[in-house]
Order: C-alpha cells, then sequence, then structure tokens
C-alpha cells in the first residue's frame, strides 16, 4: 500500500502547481519556485521571478532549463536553476492571455 509523508522542509504559503520532471519536484508558490530532489525531503527556493506574480500555475524543465508560467505575468525561463529569470512574453501581445497555467 502507498505510504504519505508529510514534506517538513517548504515554507507555510500556498503552493499553487506541484510537477516532477527530470528527477525534481518543482512546488509553485506566489513568485517563486522551491525545487527539491526527487525524494522532496528538502527544498531551495528560486529567487522571486516577478513581483508582480500573483501565482506561479505551471512549470517543467526541457534542456536543463527552467520554464515557469505565471499568473498574471506570463512565462519566464531560468537557466541557472532559479537564481535569474528571463521574461518570455513575446509574442504574447493582442492574445489577450497574460496567465498561464
Amino acid at each position: 500500500s502507498a505510504q504519505w509523508q508529510k514534506v517538513q522542509d517548504i515554507p507555510n504559503e500556498i503552493i499553487y502547481s506541484l510537477t516532477y520532471t527530470t528527477d525534481v519536484f518543482i512546488a509553485g508558490s506566489q513568485n517563486k519556485v522551491y525545487i527539491s530532489d526527487y525524494e522532496g525531503i528538502s527544498w531551495t527556493a528560486s529567487s522571486i521571478i516577478s513581483e508582480s506574480s500573483a501565482s506561479v500555475e505551471a512549470a517543467i524543465t526541457f534542456n536543463n532549463h527552467l520554464f515557469v508560467g505565471t499568473s498574471p505575468t506570463g512565462v519566464f525561463k531560468s537557466t541557472d536553476n532559479g537564481s535569474t529569470w528571463i521574461e518570455l512574453n513575446n509574442g504574447f501581445t493582442g492574445l489577450g492571455s497574460n496567465a498561464i497555467s
């Protein structure tokens, strides 16, 4: 039968998304993500993605880059595990979308 363990090390804040990709867990909070190894025992916070972000709704890794979809500030990419973020919203203008989930 399945065994559940409570994760203790993630800060007491709302987690909007939880993703498992390429041997890491990514938990999306208000304006940053928390990254953990495959067992979820310890978590490391990224830098703030955008002061204007209300929530990180989606996250994925691809080619060693971390991509997040936020509300209401769009898509961001990190090439250094969340230390710095690059906004990737070119092409969204006129689509009426600013929240990605």
